[in-house]
């Protein structure tokens, strides 16, 4: 998928999300009581404005969850720049001490610990098979990686499990992870996000590629549209084409614990119907980037 749901480059912050929209889909104060700040607790998708906060957060967060490093299998070497990585062939676990490379004014840190392993037998030779089980960090020390540049620094830490099956035309990955996202910058607060069993499969062929999403997502308040936990159900799978830069069909599910829902519907122009107790709307991409002022 593409642009602005699911894989959109880490570059793409939340903290655009404020102003007034040109578009069709309603982006006025949000007047829904109790808004919620933490990834834990049943979010509020009492409106679709609400509901279209998650697709800004899960945007920012599908790109982050990707393994963040590749093991190399050697004992220990120099990184680029500074720093070391070693790795122990006996447990697949690579151990990033400051591990630092700069490349076009740009200067990535590694951290902490990473564990690759084969699923089926737990062998840390992963050269021979798809089903990949990767382990961040190691208890409550997360990996991090944190990238500058001469205009932003963004630190990413990741704490958890994540499972990745590559197949010729398809992929899965099962997500069981924390994430912090620090833009650090004062406009820019951290962003707090875990997943409980979040399965994303995507299938492509000829240019075509349809993703699924199932699964519980939670983030902390990232607009005044508050944040919270969710859980994805997808109705029909995601489709993006070469030719477009936005999903062109699909539908998704949102349910919240406390009671509350909402369904999304991707249409063939790249705009999405958000439709909460009746009440509908469409966002283009546009109107995303500006939901949610307060």
């Amino acid at each position: 998928m593409k642009q602005w749901l699911c894989i959109a480059p880490l570059a793409i912050t939340l903290t655009a999300c404020g102003g007034d929209s040109g578009g069709s889909g309603s982006t006025g104060d949000n007047d829904d009581p109790g808004v919620v700040t933490s990834p834990t607790q049943p979010a509020n998708l009492s409106s679709p404005d609400a509901a279209a906060a998650f697709v800004l957060a899960f945007t920012s967060f599908s790109d982050s969850a990707e393994s963040p490093v590749q093991q190399k299998a050697v004992t220990t070497e120099d990184c680029p720049t500074s720093g070391t990585q070693s790795y122990d062939d006996e447990t697949g676990v690579t151990v990033f001490d400051e591990c630092t490379a700069s490349f076009n004014g740009t200067t990535i840190i590694v951290d902490g610990q990473q564990r690759a392993v084969c699923t089926a037998d737990d062998s840390p030779d992963v050269s021979n098979c798809d089903d990949v089980t990767n382990t961040f960090g190691d208890g409550s020390a997360p990996l991090s990686t944190s990238t500058a540049t001469a205009e932003s620094e963004q630190l990413i830490e990741f704490l958890g499990t994540g499972r990745f099956v590559d197949a010729e035309t398809s992929s899965t990955s099962t997500l069981n992870l924390q994430l912090s996202l620090d833009q650090i910058r004062p406009e820019a607060p951290e962003l707090i996000m875990i997943t409980d069993d979040l399965v994303v499969f995507d299938e492509f062929d000829a240019g075509v590629d349809e993703t699924s999403i199932n699964g519980g997502f939670g983030t902390n308040a990232i607009t005044s549209c508050g944040g919270g936990f969710v859980t994805f159900e997808t109705i029909s799978p995601i489709t993006t084409t070469e030719s477009s830069d936005n999903p062109v069909s699909g539908e998704l599910n949102l349910t919240s614990d406390n009671g509350t829902s909402a369904n999304l519907v991707f249409n063939s122009d790249g705009s999405v119907t958000i439709t909460v107790d009746g009440d509908s709307q469409t966002y283009t991409e546009d109107d995303l980037n500006t939901i949610c002022s307060g």
